[in-house]
């Protein structure tokens, strides 16, 4: 234990200084320690859901995968209502390409997230990702009777509806993304672009 270390561990609220030194230790790079800080600190305080998200998080800065997805599960074990918990593992599963485990837990949690669009468009995501098209299509149109003036959640139900089978209102599908899309060029060329700009990870 060095001097700063030895210093902390005097405090009363010793568990928040740990949880503070273990972030300066992740962004130093000193993985393994600050990984035996947040566990500290979280095990003082397993309240702190925040604390444990950001353990998970280092613990895929040091590509180790298996701790992260530990950490996540036991968050949703102990806070199987709180939707910071679900949408945590679910945007790990999504980073880690666990599509399959995503999509179940998204539509497992969906009550706790009923009035977030984009909780809904990442659920058509993944279903997408699956081939399950019309799961895809039923949570697109989820999402945009909750937000249709996004131009994303058009253009990936144009997709989906053309993987469907469903060319009329693909079609119907891409004018609204273009009408709704803020890019200038978008507006110009119509969804042409648009398939471009999803090729780079562009915002259309």
């Amino acid at each position: 234990m060095n001097e700063l270390e030895a210093a902390i561990a005097r405090q009363p609220h010793r568990y928040g200084w740990i949880q503070t030194l273990a972030m300066n230790m992740q962004r130093m790079k000193k993985y393994d320690r600050a990984l035996e800080l947040f566990a500290a600190a979280c095990e003082g305080d397993p309240g702190k859901m925040s604390w444990r998200i950001r353990w998970a998080r280092c613990a895929r800065l040091a590509r180790n995968s298996d701790l992260a997805s530990s950490i996540l599960d036991r968050l949703v074990a102990d806070f199987p209502d709180d939707p910071a918990a679900s949408a945590a593992i679910t945007k790990f599963l999504m980073e880690t390409g666990q599509r399959w485990r995503e999509l179940d837990m998204r539509l497992q949690y969906e009550e706790q997230h009923a009035d977030d669009a984009n909780w809904m468009f990442m659920t058509a995501q993944a279903a997408s990702f699956m081939s399950r098209f019309e799961l895809a299509k039923e949570y697109l149109n989820k999402a945009l009777s909750l937000k249709d003036d996004k131009s994303k959640y058009w253009y990936e139900l144009g997709r989906c509806l053309e993987e469907l089978g469903e060319t009329s209102d693909a079609q119907s599908a891409y004018s609204n993304a273009v009408l709704r899309s803020e890019n200038k060029t978008v507006l110009e060329i119509g969804v042409g672009k648009i398939h471009e700009m999803k090729k780079t990870g562009t915002e259309p």
